[in-house]
Formats: structure tokens, sequence, C-alpha cells
């Protein structure tokens, strides 16, 4: 017997599975044995933004909405140097609105007295990351106007976990990635 599913939400799926004698897996290794596929839960991609939180936990001011782009997202600054600052990582929040989004985990960034940006990604429970994350950094809000904010430029690919730098004051800070959230938790 085979069992199936329907998607309820609009999506690209992947599957978690296990062969009946095997150890767990991602996806099908072969797809020629005989071996019944039993699937654990399906997972769908999502992309997510890090938006900055205050050290009280609540919506920091200086996280910034994208305007006139037809994305959604945040730009976050200007951060300081000799300061860690705290980021909720946000997926599927849609115009920027958190409640048509999902919390998925946090971000932590330091940008150290000798400029050097690092950050540190920490997933909830069940939230896959897929293999790399785009970032923004600049000393202006948009690449090239302080005074006109709107959507950063020039992202460039880092690891989840990484660093970059040396920079010179105050920056803008962006990150956009995507994770593979299960459907059970929908």
């Amino acid at each position: 017997t085979s069992d199936s599913w329907t998607a309820t939400v609009a999506g690209t799926y992947y599957f978690r599975a296990v062969f009946a004698e095997t150890d767990e897996f991602y996806g099908s290794e072969s797809g020629d044995t005989e071996e019944p596929l039993i699937v654990e839960d399906t997972y769908m991609d999502e992309t997510v933004w890090a938006k900055l939180i205050d050290s009280n936990g609540a919506e920091d001011p200086n996280a910034i909405g994208f305007k006139g782009t037809g994305n959604w997202g945040w730009y976050n600054g200007p951060l300081e140097k000799d300061n860690t600052y705290e980021f909720e990582i946000w997926a599927g929040a849609a115009k920027n609105d958190t409640s048509k989004g999902m919390l998925v985990g946090t971000l932590t960034v330091e940008y150290d007295i000798d400029g050097m940006v690092s950050w540190e990604l920490d997933l909830d429970d069940g939230i896959v990351a897929d293999n790399g994350a785009h970032i923004y950094i600049s000393d202006l809000s948009d690449g090239g106007d302080a005074d006109a904010p709107s959507f950063p430029k020039d992202f460039d690919n880092y690891d989840l976990d990484d660093e970059a730098g040396p920079f010179d004051g105050p920056i803008y800070f962006a990150y956009h990635s995507s994770v593979m959230v299960p459907m059970s938790m929908y």
C-alpha cells in the first residue's frame, strides 16, 4: 500500500524520509530500492530575513522595511562598532507583516572595535538551514544615498555563520537566506 498527501500551502516541498531498515536521511539516495519509503514530514522552502530587535526584545526602530521594491525584508542600521546586536529571523513575512510569517530563529551580530562584523545563526528546532546567506553591509543605507533609504544593493554570498570587514564607522546590515520549514509547523 502507499500513503498519499496533499499540499495545503503553495510552495516547494521536500521530503524527510527513512528506509525501513536503514538510517535516516533526506531525500532519495538512489530511488531503485524495494524497501518501503516512510515519510516522516514534508518541508517547505521559505525565504528569511533578519529583523533587528532592541535589548528588551521589542522591534527596533532601526529595522527598516524595504520601500517601493515589491520585495519584503529589512535592512538594519546604523549599527555602531563595539556592539552586539540581536535579530529575529522571519520566514514568509510578506510585505514585512510578521503576522503573516513565522519566527524561525535568531541571529546574533557582533560589530567589534576593529571593524569586523560577524554573525551566528540559531534556528528553532526542526528548521533546516539552506547552504548560505546573502549579506549586505555598507556605511550607507542603500549603497549610495544615506538620505534616501530604499533597497540595499550589492548583496554578497557568505556562509550561514561568517564574518566580513573591516568597516569604519556606522554600518547598515541585511541578512537574507532560505530555510526548510516542516509542514507540521504550519
